[in-house]
């Protein structure tokens, strides 16, 4: 076939701005780069069928690609408006949703346990009774997000796949039946697996019930969509932002790699096998933290290792809240061991090894990729060598690691990693029930990109992080920094440069703080038996005491040990502090005014004492959300305050409850 045509017939047929590029990629770049590979005989014979190159600047004046970025710069802008404020939020919902997860889970394996040790039979009911983390749909600033937790309690039973066709026999056929009665083909021991069916409405089932219900964990396929019912589901999962459906393309995450799960549930069945699905949610969680912690890319996420990892250890000052140095009994200043782990990846345009750079992972980070190192331990003996990822960028330049983020490797390692668009799908797993929109009303679909810019802007407009230091070890550019004065020469640019190790400094900063902001960010409203434990802790301190002792916000369940002393100014994040509702009002004036006060230290650079105001906030916000919980429950005849029982000069017998106005 001869695939040499005139220039002027190929311009007629470029209709699109994918046709230019990916012509000019052809004739400009792999064609020319294959026959170098050649012989000079082979290299004659092709010569004639190369294809013509463009002229120069053809590609650039008529492939859009300028108009493209401007588009895709101006929506990201718009997402990423919305997605920044809620920064914080993300990280410490990724974490919670997480750990929820283990609980649950940890509860599904006890009941197996039971099974497997003949403590019970098939199907086996039990339920387990956890808070699911709930965030307000409609905020867009972090002054409208509450991180909340319901009380569920949620009902299981445990099924394997003989137990489930004995118990349906109206679902399968004869031959089905008899097979799973005695054990054979698809039922035999090897393929015989426990799941587990939900009791209850779906929107109980963590934060992935309606994902159960639509039967969208697996793979959608064109060929096999012969009902208005398979239709529905798939149409469901593309507007999610699963194209596909919600699974990956390594079996055992998120979904098994058996069709019989999902074939055989029918409408209404809330069925899921919890190994695989718990493995996509540890997985899913630890790419968002790395996400949200050093702005990687996707290419970037697939190439953490266990051997590129790098841990330096460095001696720091400790400082006191006026962030002075803190001086021992011999007057030298205490200092302390800090360590920060980095990993060494090749960032976008780099291609050999001594382009790598670093990039730093957080405390969680690290607890999430050991419990995969774990998993992968217990599954293959040790983490396998396995090459990357053929849809990345990078396949030709990186070689055979232990790469995380892998699973069900082949024997020789050429299969087993995720590919990118796995790493999407786990991404918008963990996050999924979000619902954000943009101001224009485009749904927003969570991507690695845009959450590496989310990082890098909160990082930059709420933390004030150094741009040279965000674009040095979270987004890796590599620019010249030029100080405020237009008339800066080169020399003078060298002196401006921050040095590494301060660029270590304060990105080490930088992570400590989110760490410190995750512990305190999210509202946790007591259960009931959290209420009735206030109330015994009350009860003990009167029956010691003769007497209840105030507080500024409700009443001291320990007054004995309290550190303060006398002096027990607002007892803010004290765990013997029992809060009363009548004091909302209180907690309102002083939730503003600290507010206020981090707001003008902030104007006036004391980033210090401003972190400490903002801590303030953040607990009376928890306080409020516990007087608000009592209220509710006390209105709902569930809970009685017990200071309102007990006599004490200090509570007046009249009702009075402050407003929050």
């Amino acid at each position: 076939m001869r695939f040499f045509l005139c220039f002027e017939e190929i311009i007629v047929q470029l209709r699109s701005a994918t046709v230019v590029k990916t012509y000019a990629s052809v004739s400009g770049g792999h064609l020319p780069a294959f026959l170098q590979r050649l012989t000079a005989q082979e290299r004659q014979w092709f010569q004639a069928y190369m294809l013509p190159l463009m002229p120069h600047g053809f590609a650039r004046q008529h492939d859009g690609r300028a108009k493209h970025t401007t588009a895709s710069r101006r929506k990201r802008k718009e997402k990423s408006d919305i997605l920044v404020p809620l920064y914080p939020v993300l990280r410490q919902l990724v974490r919670v949703r997480q750990q929820l997860a283990v609980r649950t889970f940890q509860a599904i394996t006890q009941a197996r346990q039971r099974v497997e040790e003949g403590q019970a039979t098939l199907p086996f009911s039990f339920q387990h009774t956890d808070l699911i983390p709930l965030v307000n749909r409609d905020a867009k600033t972090i002054a409208e997000v509450q991180l909340e937790g319901r009380e569920v309690t949620l009902h299981f039973t445990l099924w394997d796949k003989c137990s489930w066709v004995l118990h349906h026999p109206e679902r399968f056929s004869e031959s089905t039946r008899a097979a799973a009665k005695a054990g054979r083909d698809a039922y035999d021991q090897e393929h015989n697996g426990f799941f587990v069916q939900f009791d209850g409405p779906a929107s109980d089932l963590l934060w992935f019930g309606d994902l159960i219900e639509q039967r969208v964990l697996q793979q959608f396929n064109k060929h096999n969509a012969t009902s208005d019912e398979y239709q529905q589901r798939w149409r469901f999962a593309r507007g999610l932002g699963f194209s596909n459906g919600c699974t990956c393309s390594r079996p055992g995450l998120l979904s098994p790699s058996d069709y019989w799960y999902s074939d055989g549930a029918k409408p209404g069945d809330l069925l899921f096998e919890p190994e695989a699905l718990y493995r996509g949610i540890l997985y899913g969680a630890a790419l968002a933290t790395i996400a949200l912690s050093n702005g990687s890319r996707v290419s970037e996420l697939l190439q953490v290792s266990l051997d590129r990892r790098i841990t330096q250890t460095e001696t720091v000052r400790v400082l006191d809240e006026g962030g002075f140095p803190v001086r021992g009994s011999d007057g030298q200043p205490v200092t302390k061991q800090v360590k920060m782990h980095l990993q060494y990846l090749l960032p976008k345009g780099s291609r050999t090894e001594e382009e790598r750079q670093l990039f730093p992972l957080s405390r969680e980070a690290l607890r999430l990729l050991g419990e995969i190192k774990k998993g992968l331990s217990a599954k293959h003996g040790s983490v396998p060598y396995v090459s990357p990822s053929k849809t990345s960028a990078k396949y030709e330049h990186l070689k055979p690691e232990r790469y995380f983020f892998q699973w069900e490797a082949s024997c020789d390692g050429k299969v087993g990693i995720l590919s990118l668009n796995d790493v999407q799908i786990l991404l918008r797993f963990v996050l999924h029930g979000l619902d954000l929109y943009t101001a224009q009303g485009e749904r927003i679909h969570v991507s690695v990109h845009l959450l590496r810019h989310v990082m890098a802007t909160n990082a930059r407009q709420y933390q004030h992080v150094p741009a040279e230091a965000i674009a040095h070890f979270f987004l890796h550019h590599r620019f010249k920094t030029t100080h405020q004065s237009s008339f800066t020469s080169v020399v003078s640019d060298y002196y401006w440069q921050m040095t590494e190790e301060g660029r270590l400094a304060v990105i080490r900063d930088y992570l400590d703080e989110q760490e410190e902001h995750d512990r305190a960010l999210v509202l946790t409203p007591p259960t009931s038996r959290d209420l009735e434990q206030m109330n015994e802790d009350l009860r003990r301190v009167y029956e010691q005491w003769h007497t209840l002792h105030p507080t500024a916000f409700g009443h001291c369940g320990c007054p004995g040990l309290c550190p303060r002393g006398t002096d027990r100014s607002l007892c803010l994040g004290c765990s013997y502090h029992v809060e009363d509702p009548a004091k909302l009002g209180s907690a309102l004036a002083w939730r503003t005014s600290s507010a206020q006060q981090a707001v003008s230290l902030e104007a006036q650079g004391n980033l210090i004492d401003a972190r400490q105001a903002r801590i303030k906030v953040q607990l009376l916000d928890d306080m409020m959300a516990v007087m608000r919980m009592q209220l509710q429950e006390e209105a709902a005849g569930r809970y009685i305050p017990v200071f309102k029982v007990l006599p004490t000069p200090y509570h007046s017998t009249k009702e009075r409850n402050e407003k929050e106005s």
